[in-house]
Protein backbone atom coordinates (compact mmCIF):
# COMPACT_ATOMS: atom_id res chain seq x y z
CA UNK A 1 0.00 0.00 0.00
CA UNK A 2 1.58 3.74 -1.09
CA UNK A 3 1.59 6.04 1.54
CA UNK A 4 -1.15 8.25 -0.31
CA UNK A 5 -3.74 5.25 -0.34
CA UNK A 6 -2.69 4.97 3.69
CA UNK A 7 -3.68 8.76 3.90
CA UNK A 8 -7.00 8.40 1.85
CA UNK A 9 -7.86 5.65 4.30
CA UNK A 10 -7.16 7.42 7.44
CA UNK A 11 -9.11 10.84 6.04
CA UNK A 12 -11.17 9.22 3.69
CA UNK A 13 -14.48 10.74 5.33
CA UNK A 14 -12.87 13.86 3.51
CA UNK A 15 -12.46 12.90 0.55
CA UNK A 16 -15.48 12.83 -2.38
CA UNK A 17 -16.46 9.20 -2.05
CA UNK A 18 -16.62 7.23 -5.39
CA UNK A 19 -20.26 5.98 -5.01
CA UNK A 20 -23.63 7.28 -6.41
CA UNK A 21 -25.25 6.49 -3.00
CA UNK A 22 -27.39 9.13 -2.28
CA UNK A 23 -27.16 8.86 1.66
CA UNK A 24 -23.67 8.27 1.76
CA UNK A 25 -23.10 11.58 -0.64
CA UNK A 26 -25.08 13.53 2.05
CA UNK A 27 -23.37 12.26 4.93
CA UNK A 28 -20.05 13.16 3.12
CA UNK A 29 -21.49 16.74 2.45
CA UNK A 30 -22.31 16.93 6.07
CA UNK A 31 -18.92 16.44 7.21
CA UNK A 32 -17.07 18.83 5.00
CA UNK A 33 -19.41 21.46 5.64
CA UNK A 34 -19.06 20.79 9.61
CA UNK A 35 -15.04 20.87 9.06
CA UNK A 36 -15.49 24.30 7.07
CA UNK A 37 -17.46 25.97 9.72
CA UNK A 38 -15.25 24.81 12.52
CA UNK A 39 -12.61 25.97 10.57
CA UNK A 40 -13.93 29.35 9.17
CA UNK A 41 -15.46 30.17 12.95
CA UNK A 42 -12.36 29.62 14.32
CA UNK A 43 -10.23 31.86 12.11
CA UNK A 44 -13.09 34.08 12.59
CA UNK A 45 -13.25 34.07 16.43
CA UNK A 46 -8.83 34.13 16.82
CA UNK A 47 -9.00 37.48 14.07
CA UNK A 48 -11.61 39.24 16.70
CA UNK A 49 -14.52 39.34 14.01
CA UNK A 50 -17.01 38.26 16.22
CA UNK A 51 -16.70 41.13 19.17
CA UNK A 52 -20.21 41.71 18.25
CA UNK A 53 -21.28 38.30 20.07
CA UNK A 54 -19.44 38.17 22.82
CA UNK A 55 -16.58 36.05 21.53
CA UNK A 56 -13.85 38.23 22.00
CA UNK A 57 -11.05 36.18 20.18
CA UNK A 58 -7.53 36.54 21.27
CA UNK A 59 -6.13 39.51 23.96
CA UNK A 60 -5.89 42.77 22.27
CA UNK A 61 -2.30 45.25 23.10
CA UNK A 62 -4.95 46.85 25.70
CA UNK A 63 -6.06 44.26 27.87
CA UNK A 64 -2.44 42.81 28.22
CA UNK A 65 -1.25 46.28 29.12
CA UNK A 66 -3.69 46.40 31.88
CA UNK A 67 -3.39 42.96 33.19
CA UNK A 68 0.50 43.58 33.38
CA UNK A 69 -0.08 46.87 35.39
CA UNK A 70 -2.41 45.23 37.59
CA UNK A 71 -0.24 42.78 38.25
CA UNK A 72 2.86 45.01 38.57
CA UNK A 73 0.53 46.92 41.16
CA UNK A 74 0.02 43.60 43.40
CA UNK A 75 3.31 42.46 43.27
CA UNK A 76 4.80 45.71 44.40
CA UNK A 77 2.41 45.77 47.31
CA UNK A 78 3.15 42.21 48.21
CA UNK A 79 6.87 43.17 48.18
CA UNK A 80 5.85 46.03 50.29
CA UNK A 81 4.44 44.29 52.53
CA UNK A 82 7.08 41.78 52.94
CA UNK A 83 9.61 44.22 53.75
CA UNK A 84 7.64 45.49 56.22
CA UNK A 85 6.99 42.27 58.07
CA UNK A 86 10.94 41.84 57.45
CA UNK A 87 11.61 45.02 59.43
CA UNK A 88 8.98 44.20 62.33
CA UNK A 89 10.82 41.13 62.98
CA UNK A 90 14.14 42.48 62.67
CA UNK A 91 13.07 45.20 65.06
CA UNK A 92 12.24 42.61 67.28
CA UNK A 93 15.18 39.79 66.65
CA UNK A 94 17.58 43.33 67.90
CA UNK A 95 15.98 43.84 70.58
CA UNK A 96 15.67 40.20 72.22
CA UNK A 97 19.37 40.73 71.37
CA UNK A 98 20.13 43.95 73.27
CA UNK A 99 18.58 42.29 76.17
CA UNK A 100 20.18 39.62 76.32
CA UNK A 101 23.64 41.30 75.97
CA UNK A 102 22.86 43.72 78.77
CA UNK A 103 22.56 40.70 81.06
CA UNK A 104 25.07 37.99 79.45
CA UNK A 105 28.52 37.77 80.80
CA UNK A 106 29.79 37.11 77.20
CA UNK A 107 28.62 40.27 75.82
CA UNK A 108 31.27 39.92 72.73
CA UNK A 109 29.04 37.06 71.56
CA UNK A 110 25.84 39.31 71.32
CA UNK A 111 27.55 42.15 70.27
CA UNK A 112 28.79 40.33 66.71
CA UNK A 113 25.35 39.07 66.54
CA UNK A 114 23.46 42.56 67.09
CA UNK A 115 26.34 44.06 64.34
CA UNK A 116 24.98 41.11 61.44
CA UNK A 117 21.34 42.05 62.63
CA UNK A 118 21.92 45.88 62.59
CA UNK A 119 23.65 45.28 58.94
CA UNK A 120 20.29 43.47 58.27
CA UNK A 121 18.04 46.39 59.09
CA UNK A 122 20.73 49.00 57.38
CA UNK A 123 20.22 46.88 54.17
CA UNK A 124 16.70 47.10 54.23
CA UNK A 125 15.47 49.91 55.55
CA UNK A 126 18.37 52.50 54.67
CA UNK A 127 19.03 54.05 57.96
CA UNK A 128 20.62 52.16 61.40
CA UNK A 129 18.93 50.76 63.89
CA UNK A 130 18.45 53.41 67.15
CA UNK A 131 19.87 51.01 69.44
CA UNK A 132 18.68 51.52 73.70
CA UNK A 133 21.23 51.75 75.91
CA UNK A 134 21.44 48.81 78.64
CA UNK A 135 20.00 50.94 81.29
CA UNK A 136 16.98 51.92 79.22
CA UNK A 137 15.84 48.00 78.69
CA UNK A 138 15.96 47.83 82.99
Amino acid sequence: MNPWDRVVKIFGFLFMADTSDRQTMRKWQAVVAFVMVLFVGHILWAAGLLNGIGLNGFATENELHRDMRLLTDQIGSEASETKSIQVTLLEQSIMQTRSQQCVANKKSYFAGVLSGLEDQYYSLTGHEYPLPDCADLN
